[in-house]
This record gives C-alpha cells, structure tokens and sequence, in this order.
C-alpha cells in the first residue's frame, strides 16, 4: 500500500535535501531565468491569440497575423 505524506513531511524532505545538496557543493548558485527573447516571444503571442466563446459554451481560438 503507497505511502500518503503530509505537506509538513514534504517541506521538512525537501529542506534536508537542499542542505545535504548544498554541503556536499552540489547546488550551483545561479539563478536560471528566461531569456529576453523567450519572454518577448510569450507576450506577441499574447496579443496576437484571441478567445472567443461559442454559443453552447464551447470557446474558439485563433491567431490574428
């Protein structure tokens, strides 16, 4: 039978993962962010999607070019 865990279980793992990560020098230090073109991209393709509902509650999608 599996096993269930508390969300108290998880963050105490998780924090003693990181300490034992981070003495034995396996954690880098930097802080890995998308690039400036990754985010331009996401954000034209936000203006140019567009939703609409449909009678019966259905939605239809398209990009406007």
């Amino acid at each position: 039978m599996d096993k269930n865990f508390t969300l108290n279980e998880l963050s105490e793992f998780t924090a003693k993962e990181k300490r034992e990560l981070k003495s034995l020098g396996l954690v880098s230090q930097k802080t890995l962010s998308p690039s400036e073109e990754s985010i331009l991209n996401i954000l034209n393709f936000s203006r140019a999607l567009s939703v609409r509902k449909r009678k019966g509650g259905n939605y239809f999608e398209f990009v406007l070019n």
